[in-house]
């Protein structure tokens, strides 16, 4: 019986205990990538060049309640914020839903034309207007970090940019003056 418990104690104490101790989450700042971009590259090389104008996610608040201005704090509310659009909140969207690309409001925004977003009542194509539009290698770079968790920092990229053939969903506007504007 001795012999049992001697045993017991040895497995114990070798494989029990240490997993005690270790803390196995990592912070999401901390986190890097090895497979993908992370969300500092796509800041500096995407969201920064084409989303965070004056008229989009800059700014205080920015549309959506999204600024690109403090990567930290943008990292944050795609993670964790809340949809604005109650319509995608209600086919299952999330801002960014780590690991499943399909689910993540942001990627169907940038992939999905603006005729299609608009029949789902989910507004219309991301970047509006004549700002870039991302180009296929970075679509790609913004699916592979969401494939790979959505981790603050990763693997740098190249980016690459198209022209938005997207509808245009700004009005024409003529006056000259404040109370035509």
């Amino acid at each position: 019986m001795n012999h049992v418990h001697s045993l017991f104690f040895l497995i114990f104490t070798t494989l029990i205990l240490p997993a005690c101790g270790s803390d196995n989450t990592q912070s999401t700042t901390s986190n890097k990538s090895s497979e993908a971009p992370g969300f500092v590259q796509l800041n500096t090389h995407f969201f920064s060049v084409s989303c965070a104008q004056s008229s989009c996610h800059s700014g205080e608040k920015g549309a959506g309640g999204l600024s690109f201005d403090n990567p930290k704090t943008a990292y944050e509310h795609l993670l964790s914020g809340q949809l604005s659009n109650i319509t995608a909140g209600e086919l299952g969207f999330k801002l960014v839903k780590s690991g499943q690309p399909a689910q993540s409001f942001l990627l169907h925004k940038l992939i999905t034309d603006s005729t299609s977003l608009a029949v789902e009542g989910l507004g219309a194509q991301m970047p509006i207007g004549d700002l870039q539009a991302p180009g296929k290698k970075t679509l790609q770079a913004v699916k592979g970090w969401i494939e790979a968790g959505a981790p603050y920092d990763g693997l740098d990229f190249e980016a690459d940019f198209t022209t938005n053939e997207s509808v245009d969903i700004y009005t024409q506007c003529n006056a000259t003056d404040e109370e035509g504007m």
